[in-house]
């Protein structure tokens, strides 16, 4: 800038420095200046950046499938779209505006997994580095990364002779421990009813509880439960509906087989009157 005064009046040199109006951050990008020379101030502006990574809470592996929404808290109108699909378990989203703060949501689940809670972030306008809610925005995230982590769904099943539509791990050690059905087979099918997805393989240990195959679950849908080979001396159970999500994760779901009822038949044998019996 050409005719800026080089000295005070008492002869001192005069220092100068530039900085760029809060307009420019709030526009999505940092700001930082830098004296070249006596004469030469630099200012560079960096794009901020966030990084999105889905992974599972089981090993830490890479998830697919996910889609997510970054929005303004203050001002839900500047919102994003992270897009998923069958091979993306990374995002990147570039001029998010810094010392602003952001609400991550999951909008696509991956299949087998619960969805995750959401999250709030915020890039520093100072260092641009990200810092998250989950722990009170203390520590920075290494590259600009959030990871979400998806836990596995987790239901069971079990064959029981009482009419329970879910059952503890603790009944069943205690006061169902000698209810369990043994040597029954069973059906994971989707919402038509007809379409086999999985099936359990039958036990003749008593306390078999089967785990439901998580792969073959979408949060939100309905499956049925339904009894392919039933145990002698037992009524087919009924077909048990389930909606995945409704029921906390860890629930134990009963399929329950009512005994067949015998009655005692009484046979009396009598003789003829004038017969002669015979062995």
């Amino acid at each position: 800038v050409a005719g800026l005064a080089q000295y005070t009046e008492g002869g001192q040199p005069i220092a100068y420095s530039a900085r760029e109006s809060a307009a420019t951050n709030a526009g999505g990008f940092l700001s930082a200046g830098q004296s070249v020379s006596a004469t030469q101030y630099r200012i560079t502006n960096t794009q901020t950046i966030v990084r999105v990574r889905k992974t599972s809470a089981i090993g830490g592996s890479a998830l697919t499938g996910a889609g997510f929404t970054i929005q303004n808290v203050a001002e839900p109108t500047e919102s994003y779209t992270l897009t998923g699909s069958a091979v993306l378990s990374d995002w990147v989203q570039y001029g998010l505006k810094p010392d602003t703060l952001y609400r991550i949501t999951e909008t696509v689940t991956p299949a087998g997994y619960l969805t995750a809670d959401p999250l709030t972030f915020r890039i520093s306008g100072s260092d641009g580095k990200v810092y998250v809610s989950t722990d009170g925005f203390a520590a920075a995230q290494a590259d600009n990364r959030i990871t979400i982590q998806n836990e596995p769904i987790d239901l069971k099943v079990v064959k029981l002779d009482v009419p329970l539509r879910t059952v503890t791990q603790a009944e069943l050690t205690g006061t169902y421990a000698g209810h369990f059905v043994t040597g029954a087979a069973l059906g994971l099918y989707a919402a038509d009813g007809t379409t086999l997805l999985a099936t359990i393989t039958p036990s003749t240990a008593d306390g078999t509880v089967y785990d439901l195959d998580y792969t073959k679950l979408v949060k939100g849908q309905t499956y049925y439960l339904k009894e392919t080979v039933t145990p002698a001396g037992y009524k087919t159970a009924a077909p048990l509906a389930i909606v995945v999500g409704v029921d906390a994760n860890g629930t134990i779901y009963v399929l329950h087989d009512d005994p067949i009822p015998y009655k005692t038949i009484l046979v009396q044998k009598t003789w003829a009157s004038g017969s002669i019996p015979q062995d």
